[in-house]
């Protein structure tokens, strides 16, 4: 699978942009999923130590967190996991 520049982008900017982009668009990022991932992404950043989501079932939190979040994250050989 080949990706476009533009695609290469927005997969690279966040969490969410990587998720829409390697689903070949079947995850759609909705506003609560955009909210969500500003706060992946200030996370991440280091602007915040801490996260908890509260979200109904079904919406998206366990998808992005857990299997979007790790892959777009360590698109970067440098980066450091730590677990508490």
């Amino acid at each position: 699978m080949s990706f476009s520049a533009a695609d290469r982008l927005i997969a690279r900017a966040s969490p969410v942009g990587f998720a829409h982009v390697v689903s070949g668009g079947d995850y759609v990022p909705f506003e609560h999923l955009l909210l969500l991932d500003g706060h992946l992404c200030g996370l991440v950043a280091g602007r915040s130590g801490r996260l908890i989501v509260s979200m109904p079932p079904r919406h998206g939190k366990s998808e992005t967190i857990s299997r979007y979040l790790p892959a777009w994250y360590w698109r970067d050989p440098l980066s450091s996991v730590r677990c508490l």
